[in-house]
């Protein structure tokens, strides 16, 4: 269950931080001319656009709905 609680603490953390430093899905040279053409390639390549689709947020889901079901079926 701790490991429940963690993997919600982190999901909550990645979801408010990156939606509040930057605003989601909008059009990518609205990105450049905010952060600059390095940077905005840095956030792209790390997927901090669209968190919801990326690989690492998924992983974090699936291990939370796995730790859950655990919790619930033992």
């Amino acid at each position: 269950m701790r490991f429940a609680i963690s993997l919600l603490v982190i999901l909550a953390d990645r979801q408010h931080s990156s939606g509040r430093c930057l605003k989601q899905d909008d059009p990518y040279p609205n990105y450049v001319n905010q952060f600059g053409p390095f940077w905005a390639d840095i956030f792209r390549s790390l997927g901090l656009y669209t968190v919801y689709g990326t690989w690492w947020f998924i992983i974090i889901l699936l291990f939370l709905v796995v730790s859950v079901s655990l919790c619930v079926w033992a």
